[in-house]
């Protein structure tokens, strides 16, 4: 398997943002610490 890395663009912004949210919302909503988790945070601030 080959695995090539890209440098991400203004246009991948909210794939990678809803990527974001998916993977840190279950420790959201187990730890609820909406000051500092991940998938908490706003699209124009990632």
């Amino acid at each position: 398997m080959n695995i090539i890395l890209k440098k991400a663009t203004n246009k991948d912004v909210e794939r990678i943002y809803n990527i974001q949210v998916k993977s840190f919302r279950p420790f959201l909503e187990k730890y609820q610490d909406y000051s500092t988790n991940l998938s908490n945070e706003n699209v124009y601030f990632a």
